[in-house]
């Protein structure tokens, strides 16, 4: 490098020198400097020698040493246009390196000072007690705008009227510096507006991702994820901090948290997400598999006991509304959910095996929204549609109880094994009955009435509901007519047995197995297509009698002239024989009292007392008359005879009547004789063939 003369330095200053102070301020390009060779020039040139010694470096600005009048290095070095101070390359404009915390202090007048400093790896800007303001958008910088302030309070205002936005800038990704952006905007609030970030998608298209309005309102476009080491939480609450809602994600056992914050005290498990599972009160929902599916729902947990019963309600906003509670309850020891409100309970299920099944207050509607009963089944309009189905899922008797206060009534189907409601049930069969002495009974018509009722003791009536005594079967058509029919037995071809109304009576009171009206217009009472068989081998009739003695089955009696019976031969002018196994018996209205029926009303020992006193009306009625054969075979109480001899009547000892047997009786006799022996039966007595004398 050429030797520098004195007149061409543009400036020198520092004459005389002072240690530590830069002799030379030269403005240009900087030069290797030789002090001694300028001391020379200095002295050629006829001023005051300055006696200067040393020789500085190449590109560093030099200083002088401790004595004052020896140049040296100082720290400050100019490197390819850069500068370094403590730095012999320096890599920038300006570049400062020291040991410890190198900085850039701006101070004015000692009154404010500013300090950009690198500690460690930390960056600090360090402003004044002022504001810390940031300007940018003009080339000269100096009419550049406001885009971003620092209060000294550390408040941060960015943006301008012009640019209001705040971006994050990031080089990598897709090649979109900005990602997303902050700023400001006007909501109608009293006092400014929102607060807004934007992100930029793979479109290069700002989204709206987060908006906070001026009243603290925050919405989120997109989903929000928080993250933590352990347990992260979410948390709202007001000004007082002892109330607050927070969420969690519990990390040991992976289920999402909800709980509360009352009154300074935490109430956890409030609400707790588990796989598909909800968690009320416990941080572990856990659900049975069934059929090799792990169920998911809803559990709340609780003690019936301490008040804290688990309950879901349902409430209907608005003054005077109520609500409605699902809620389970303990009564014993079993458990059941109830539905209704907390004092008035319209329906339980029960959930313990002995006692279990469903009980309601209100009525129940399947296939309906407004049941009009208990149970109201509305079915789906379908031909042949099964509306109920009642089902035993093994061999074994199915019922449907129906009950009332006291008494129990039945439809079943009975199993394999016989249904043990009643005796004599029968298995595979279908039924229903009633337990206690009440009767089962059915009715139809537009006009509705009851057609057929089985009492309690049996008895079936159709057209009536009074089966008394011991009656299994009555029939009643109170409208019937003389020839209206009651009931009919017959193959669709032939009548087997035909039942007509009765127009009267008629027949006797006494004891019988069938009694039979007779009709109103012909007096008849059976119309018979065939023989009528009988076991009896006579035809015998009622005759009224004039003397109070017994007469035996086979003697022979007397007529007197009124026609009455009589056992004096004196008094007789004809002569039968008594009937003793008739087929056929006319004359059989010697006692019409109706035969009496035990009724509902009275007690068997009231019953008991009125029948004694029929039976001793009907037994006097019966000693008045006797049963006289008039036709067929009779046994005969005379003994002695022989096959072919004639019965003739004669006087006894007493002058009561008796018999003889006559082999050739005279015609006197024959007209007087009452029969011709057939044969002689085992015990002498004779068997005859009925005759009238």
């Amino acid at each position: 490098m050429a030797d520098i003369k004195i007149t061409e330095l543009p400036l020198i200053a520092n004459i005389p020198p002072t240690a530590g102070v830069f002799p030379i301020v030269y403005l240009g390009v900087t030069h290797k400097m030789n002090w001694e060779q300028l001391n020379s020039q200095i002295t050629a040139s006829g001023a005051n020698p300055l006696n200067i010694t040393g020789t500085g470096t190449t590109n560093s600005i030099p200083k002088w040493t401790t004595g004052g009048s020896v140049i040296g290095d100082s720290v400050i070095v100019e490197s390819g246009g850069n500068v370094g101070i403590g730095e012999s390359n320096p890599e920038e404009a300006l570049e400062i390196k020291t040991s410890s915390l190198p900085a850039i202090q701006l101070n004015q007048n000692d009154q404010y000072k500013s300090i950009i400093r690198l500690a460690g790896n930390d960056l600090e800007i360090r402003g004044s007690s002022g504001v810390m303001e940031f300007y940018n958008g003009s080339a000269d910088g100096d009419s550049s705008a406001l885009v971003m302030s620092i209060s000294s309070g550390g408040d941060v205002t960015i943006g301008s009227a012009n640019d209001p936005y705040l971006y994050m800038i990031s080089s990598g990704g897709n090649g979109y510096n900005q990602r997303f952006r902050m700023y400001g905007y006007a909501d109608g609030g009293t006092y400014g507006g929102g607060f807004k970030i934007d992100t930029r998608d793979s479109s290069n298209v700002f989204n709206n991702a987060l908006a906070i309005s001026s009243g603290g309102a925050v919405e989120l476009t997109k989903s929000l994820t928080v993250k933590n080491g352990s347990d992260p939480i979410v948390t709202v609450s007001d000004t007082d901090t002892n109330y607050r809602g927070s969420m969690r994600w519990l990390s040991s056992s992976n289920v999402l948290e909800f709980f509360t914050r009352y009154a300074g005290t935490y109430y956890t498990n409030n609400l707790v997400l588990d796989r598909g599972n909800v968690g009320i009160g416990t941080n572990n929902p856990s659900f049975a598999t069934i059929n090799s599916y792990a169920q998911r729902g809803i559990e709340i947990t609780g003690t019936v006991e301490s008040g804290t019963a688990p309950v879901i309600r349902l409430s209907e906003t608005g003054s005077g509304k109520g609500y409605q509670e699902i809620r389970s309850q303990r009564e014993g020891s079993g458990n059941y959910l109830a539905f209704g409100e907390s004092a008035d309970t319209f329906m339980v299920i029960r959930s313990d095996d002995n006692d279990g099944g469903i009980t309601t207050r209100g009525n129940v509607g399947i296939g309906t929204t407004s049941p009009g009963n208990k149970l109201h089944i509305e079915g789906s309009g379908l031909a042949n549609e099964s509306v109920l189905r009642v089902n035993n899922q093994v061999q074994a008797s199915s019922r449907i109880w129906l009950r009332n206060s006291g008494q129990s009534g039945y439809i079943f189907n009975s199993g394999t094994a016989a249904e043990t409601l009643a005796t004599g049930i029968l298995s595979q069969a279908m039924g229903f009955g009633i337990n206690n002495n009440s009767p089962i009974q059915f009715y139809n018509g537009a006009t509705a009435s009851v057609k057929l009722t089985i009492a309690s003791g049996g008895g079936v009536g159709i057209g009536t509901t009074s089966i008394t005594g011991t009656t299994k079967l009555r029939v009643i058509n109170s409208n019937a007519g003389a020839t209206d029919a009651l009931m009919f037995v017959d193959n669709a071809v032939h009548n087997a047995i035909g039942i007509y109304s009765a127009g009267a009576d008629g027949y006797n009171g006494a004891p019988t197995v069938m009694i039979m009206g007779q009709n109103a217009t012909n007096a008849r009472s059976i119309n018979a297509g065939g023989s009528i068989n009988a076991g009896g081998t006579d035809y015998a009739e009622y005759m009224t009698k004039s003397v109070t003695d017994d007469i035996s089955k086979g003697d022979i009696v007397g007529i007197n002239t009124d026609g009455l019976l009589t056992n004096v031969f004196s008094d007789a002018i004809s002569f039968v024989i008594k009937s003793t196994n008739p087929s056929y018996v006319g004359g059989d209205t010697w006692f019409t009292e109706k035969i009496l029926e035990k009724t509902e009303e009275q007690s068997q020992e009231e019953f008991d007392l009125i029948l004694q006193d029929f039976e001793d009306r009907m037994e006097a009625a019966r000693s008045t008359v006797d049963r006289i054969a008039f036709s067929g075979q009779v046994p005969c109480n005379v003994n002695g005879a022989s096959v072919g001899d004639y019965i003739i009547p004669i006087a006894s000892s007493d002058g009561k009547i008796t018999g003889e047997a006559v082999s050739s009786p005279t015609f006197d006799q024959y007209k007087l004789s009452v029969g011709k022996v057939w044969k002689i039966m085992e015990d002498g007595r004779s068997w005859v063939a009925v005759k009238i004398g």
